[in-house]
């Protein structure tokens, strides 16, 4: 998958290329657009809908009626205030089914047709993925020629993950000198 640059679509909403190849290797060329509030209310009922699908999934053939209202009316109740942007709903957003979502949603009005089993088809593709881990590294090392990467940029991390990657990093350390002192503080 490859991002065109041309006219800054976050001040028109003017279309913006994203290259995918098929199965096959042909070139698939989509257009994307910048989200609506529709397209973002679509994201919303999307992760409250795999929220509830996966308790639901999760009830064996032995769950009791108790267990399963119990489970399910758990998750509808967290599913109500779940969004794809924030919380557990951002953590399956930045899943591969997630992306899928979010290059369908931003798609689909210029290409109706394009289904998102389609989509997720596309990244699922091991070019597409090989291609985006290439173009990932030469990201980073621009940035690092550039003097502006850090460990979690490395690994992709910001904002909150960012921060527990620094507390467990930070926890790791503190257990490695004590181990290395027998147990005692420096």
């Amino acid at each position: 998958m490859q991002v065109s640059q041309g006219t800054d679509s976050r001040t028109n909403n003017a279309a913006t290329t994203v290259d995918f190849v098929d199965e096959r290797g042909a070139p698939i060329k989509l257009l994307v657009r910048r989200f609506t509030d529709e397209d973002f209310s679509t994201l919303d009922e999307w992760v409250r809908g795999q929220h509830v699908r996966t308790a639901r999934a999760s009830l064996g053939p032995t769950s009791t009626p108790e267990e399963r209202d119990e489970i399910l009316g758990l998750a509808m109740h967290q599913a109500a205030s779940m969004t794809w942007m924030h919380g557990l709903g951002a953590h399956m957003i930045a899943s591969m089914d997630g992306i899928a979502m979010l290059v369908w949603v931003a798609t689909r009005r210029d290409h109706p047709d394009l289904s998102y089993e389609r989509i997720r088809t596309l990244i699922f593709n091991p070019e597409n993925i090989k291609e985006n881990i290439r173009r990932w590294n030469d990201k980073m090392e621009e940035l690092k020629r550039q003097g502006k990467s850090s460990s979690a940029t490395e690994r992709g991390l910001s904002g909150p993950d960012k921060r527990a990657d620094r507390r467990r990093r930070a926890k790791t350390s503190t257990a490695a000198s004590r181990e290395s002192t027998g147990g005692r503080s420096r």
